[in-house]
């Protein structure tokens, strides 16, 4: 079963495009970097399939961090795949682009949580000295 918790991570950029808040903020909110834990890309395939409407949202997302140097989308000819845009890193190429979007968010949220996490123990490390 899926958790709801995962479910409103997987809704962040629907939520992003209604409030003023940042993806941070918005993970934050949701536990991260802690949540990490509960991405897995079956998981989030079938909540894409359940809610067609979020893989425009997360499309768009994909495309936009081929300018901040993330983990992106790439398509081509009907197929997609993700790609690093930081070190060049590249997925398989895939025709179910629900497929290829899980495998995106997981990534991507991934790298967010990790920068989240370091970020809190440099703030720990400052604090303690």
């Amino acid at each position: 079963m899926i958790s709801p918790r995962l479910r409103k991570i997987v809704e962040i950029p629907e939520e992003y495009a209604r409030r003023d808040r940042s993806t941070g903020c918005l993970l934050k909110d949701m536990g991260f970097p802690e949540a990490r834990g509960l991405l897995k890309t079956e998981d989030v395939e079938q909540i894409l399939k359940e809610e067609p409407r979020l893989a425009g949202f997360w499309m768009g997302r994909g495309k936009d961090q081929r300018y901040a140097g993330g983990w992106g989308l790439e398509c081509l000819e009907g197929r997609t795949r993700v790609i690093s845009y930081g070190d060049g890193r590249k997925g398989a190429w895939e025709s179910d682009l629900c497929k290829a979007l899980a495998e995106f968010i997981v990534r991507y949220l991934g790298f967010i949580g990790d920068v989240q996490m370091r970020s809190a123990q440099r703030r720990a490390a400052r604090h303690a000295a």
